[in-house]
């Protein structure tokens, strides 16, 4: 009789065992289902291009300097909209590596303030890194002048009611494609991509990440999310989360991210740039809609991380959230325990060492010891590479429309749904 109950006792543990196990996989599989639809929703609140035309991408050349591999290339975004680009590689390596998508802060592009550093940086890590000017910058402005935010300033944009959320869409959408040429690059493992952003940038890899299922891993520095969009933050970071969350909530977001990939979001707790109001409410607002998300059954993993003395800084260096970068992403020159091991510099200390110095405008912004200033880098010995060596185009095709924000807003953005 005894071995008769057990029998049955473990016979009614096993079956809730696997009613439990099928239960989980069905919320797994409803979940999966459900970012799926949320994904496609989330690409219709955007106004995304529905086809993505050939890349036909072009090498411009290559520079190889203290082991790091610089190559010049230009690829199709949108019919008749380049990219011009740096993908920065290791010198030696041995097989496939994992790739990085970096998306530029307000005014960035690929030879701008920190991202001489990133490039360097993560090929000497052991990752390909791709950098690209965002539309209207370097050598996408007509000009080719860096730091512009020249799609704050144009008229056609600031004139239709949903000029952010469209700009907004377009460097989405080229970081999309960023995705496109990294992930077929012959040098790289396609099946181990992140994307990594501050300040803008940071809105943007949040978007990309959600969109793009492709990316293992998403790092988002310097941006957090508002309960009040509209007062802190420009309209073409603004416009789309404000819609989002009345649409859907930030939560549908980070959702979408963590169906596929790990994520890690990283803020200075005296980042007044983004906590405008300076009074912890972005912080808490973000706060809260993490702890919404770690609800759900989640695939992916979702760290939540901050400086308590740091303010608006590319976090995606400090030694910490780097070693997070390659215990994700695994690359083989280093482990993540070596990467904390390695020695540190600040950006002032690397930008006095190299003879940089930020532009007059910002410096009253950011060139203070909280902010940029002060941000500690992790650094195996990082030289940038001249502006010149950057370079994709020739002196001619400078201004072309095929490059621009101007042409891009008189021959593609007419034909965008949003009016």
């Amino acid at each position: 009789m005894y071995k008769n109950n057990t029998v049955a006792i473990l016979l009614f543990y096993l079956l809730l065992f696997v009613m439990s196990c099928n239960s989980k996989e069905k919320k797994k599989d409803g979940i999966s289902e459900q970012t799926r639809v949320q994904r496609q929703q989330l690409a219709n609140l955007l106004i995304l291009p529905k086809d993505r035309v050939p890349l036909l991408p072009e090498f411009r050349g290559r520079y190889v300097q203290d082991g790091v591999v610089a190559e010049r290339w230009i690829w199709q975004s949108e019919p008749n909209s380049w990219v011009t680009s740096v993908l920065y590689l290791p010198e030696h390596r041995d097989g496939p590596l994992p790739g990085i998508i970096i998306t530029n802060g307000h005014g960035g592009s690929k030879s701008s303030l920190y991202n001489k550093f990133s490039g360097p940086l993560f090929a000497k890590l052991g990752f390909a890194c791709l950098l690209h000017d965002a539309i209207g910058e370097e050598e996408r402005n007509l000009e080719g002048k860096k730091g512009t935010r020249d799609h704050d300033n144009n008229p056609t944009l600031k004139s239709r009611p949903s000029g952010g959320l469209e700009v907004f869409s377009k460097l989405v959408w080229d970081a999309l494609r960023a995705v496109d040429f990294i992930s077929t690059h012959d040098a790289v493992d396609p099946d181990r991509l992140a994307v990594v952003g501050s300040s803008l940038g940071g809105s943007l890899a949040l978007w990309v990440g959600g969109l793009d299922d492709r990316l293992k891993a998403v790092m988002v520095s310097g941006y957090g999310f508002s309960p009040d969009y509209t007062k802190t933050n420009k309209r073409c970071s603004g416009q789309p989360f404000e819609l989002l969350q009345n649409e859907y909530g930030e939560d549908a977001l980070l959702l979408a991210i963590l169906d596929h990939a790990d994520l890690i979001m990283m803020n200075g707790r005296r980042d007044e740039i983004i906590d405008k109001l300076e009074n912890g409410s972005v912080w808490n607002y973000t706060d809260s809609i993490i702890e919404i998300t770690k609800q759900q059954n989640l695939s992916g993993t979702l760290k939540n991380w901050y400086d308590p003395e740091g303010g608006h800084r590319a976090y995606h260096h400090h030694p910490e959230n780097v070693a997070w970068l390659v215990e994700k992403l695994t690359p083989t020159s280093y482990t993540p325990e070596q990467v904390k091991a390695l020695p540190t510099v600040t950006l002032e200390e690397w930008m006095e060492e190299y003879g940089f110095t930020l532009p007059e405008k910002y410096r009253h912004l950011y060139w203070v010891d909280h902010h940029h200033k002060g941000a500690v880098y992790v650094d195996p010995g990082i030289q940038p590479f001249a502006d010149k060596q950057l370079k994709t185009l020739s002196t001619e095709e400078l201004g072309s429309n095929k490059y621009t924000l101007e042409g891009w807003v008189e021959n593609i953005l007419p034909k965008r749904i949003i009016q």
